[in-house]
């Protein structure tokens, strides 16, 4: 497994300076405005979503998001935990809703009801 380089290294530095461990995690919007301040970039949150995404899949960095902490780079199994627990809880609210589509009736299915105006 390579190293990250680049924007990738740029920001995986930045979070193991600033947020590493639960209880320095903050709200993406706050990483990323202080990231973009401190190293005057203008990164967008896409980019940035894009980069983490990568830390995270490609680089097997342990780069964690929870909603009521936010973005935190995990120092030990309790905190990778927390991030995999919500993760599983996504997983379970997206499998909920595509066996719930997947029931629902179209439209185009229904039969038509007759306009009164």
């Amino acid at each position: 497994m390579s190293e990250p380089t680049g924007h990738h290294l740029e920001i995986y530095k930045f979070l193991l300076e600033n947020f590493a461990g639960i209880d320095k995690a903050a709200k993406r919007s706050a990483v990323l405005q202080r990231f973009n301040l401190v190293h005057k970039k203008e990164i967008t949150d896409r980019d940035f979503r894009a980069v983490i995404s990568e830390l995270i899949v490609v680089y097997k960095k342990p780069i964690c998001t929870a909603p009521s902490s936010g973005y935190y780079v995990a120092i030990g199994e309790a905190e990778k935990d927390i991030a995999l627990h919500y993760l599983d809880s996504l997983l379970t609210e997206i499998g909920d809703r595509r066996r719930a589509l997947a029931a629902a009736v179209p439209l185009a299915a229904r039969p038509r009801q007759e306009r009164l105006f």
